[in-house]
């Protein structure tokens, strides 16, 4: 699958495939063929994150700062939120309430449904890079550029506890489930619980981290799976409990950064520099 211009966002269900890349527009793929299926264009600046709002309307956020929604049927666009005094790094999505952080150092919180802002989480002194929240949606977690992750409570607005994750550099991913936050700095993928204690920190990457995603399975016995991907062109595979990671696979012969990584049980999906790879684990030599 080929884009023009750096893949920064993916996402995906059974069917369809959405990209956005820094040439400023959302692709619609079909994950069967391959094909693109329809070009969205609208975005001033390049696209950074995805997310599907029902299976018929995704949600861009842009370096332009905007919001957008797309309506997948009948191909064009449903509506545009001035929501960022600068450019959308990460956002995520529980049921109608949306997430999006900022080079701005804010995370906003949003009525979707309706466009509407709620809240704006204020605490972070430097950009927010990465975010997610918990299963019942009742907890934002973020990751910036002054070198924590921040826990907020989507009630109150309030920081409930702040971890200092990295003591050089920025967060870039995170991850939370079940108690669990995993979060990319520098080369290094960290597990930490949702009360700060570090659980264990995997050293394999050679470039800077760009993208995690934890599975916690059991989290009494911490057992699970994290996948992190970088700037080196690899996808690594982790088991929670072994310092080594137990799969690799380098999604770029050239080295390029995979930005963005998503998984199911089926699949993996990264986006390069150019081209939005599929590990389809039902087909060995899918591409």
């Amino acid at each position: 699958m080929l884009s023009y211009y750096r893949v920064e966002a993916v996402i995906f269900d059974r069917n369809i495939l959405v990209s956005g890349s820094q040439d400023k527009t959302v692709k619609i793929w079909d994950i069967k063929t391959g094909r693109c299926a329809h070009t969205f264009e609208g975005h001033q600046g390049g696209v950074w994150c995805l997310s599907f709002f029902t299976p018929n309307l995704i949600l861009s956020g842009s370096h332009d700062g905007t919001i957008k929604i797309w309506n997948v049927k009948e191909r064009k666009m449903a509506r545009s939120i001035l929501a960022h005094d600068g450019p959308i790094w990460a956002m995520v999505r529980h049921g109608k309430i949306l997430v999006s952080v900022s080079q701005d150092k804010t995370a906003k919180v949003w009525d979707i449904s309706r466009c509407l802002l709620l809240k704006t989480l204020t605490g972070h002194n430097k950009p927010i890079f990465a975010v997610d929240m918990n299963e019942d949606g009742t907890l934002v977690i973020t990751g910036s550029a002054d070198r924590t992750v921040k826990i907020w409570d989507v009630e109150t607005g309030e920081v409930k506890k702040t971890i200092w994750v990295s003591s050089t550099t920025s967060v870039m991913a995170v991850s939370y489930h079940k108690g669990f936050i995993a979060a990319g700095y520098d080369n290094v993928v960290c597990l930490h619980r949702e009360t700060g204690k570090l659980i264990k920190t995997f050293n394999e990457h050679e470039k800077r981290v760009e993208s995690v995603q934890l599975k916690i399975e059991d989290p009494e016995k911490i057992t699970g799976a994290i996948i992190s991907s970088g700037q080196g062109g690899l996808v690594k595979i982790w088991n929670t409990k072994m310092p080594q990671s137990i799969q690799t696979y380098k999604l770029s012969k050239e080295g390029g950064s995979v930005k963005s990584i998503k998984f199911d049980e089926l699949r993996i999906v990264g986006g390069l520099k150019d081209r939005i790879r599929i590990l389809d684990f039902q087909a060995p030599n899918s591409d």
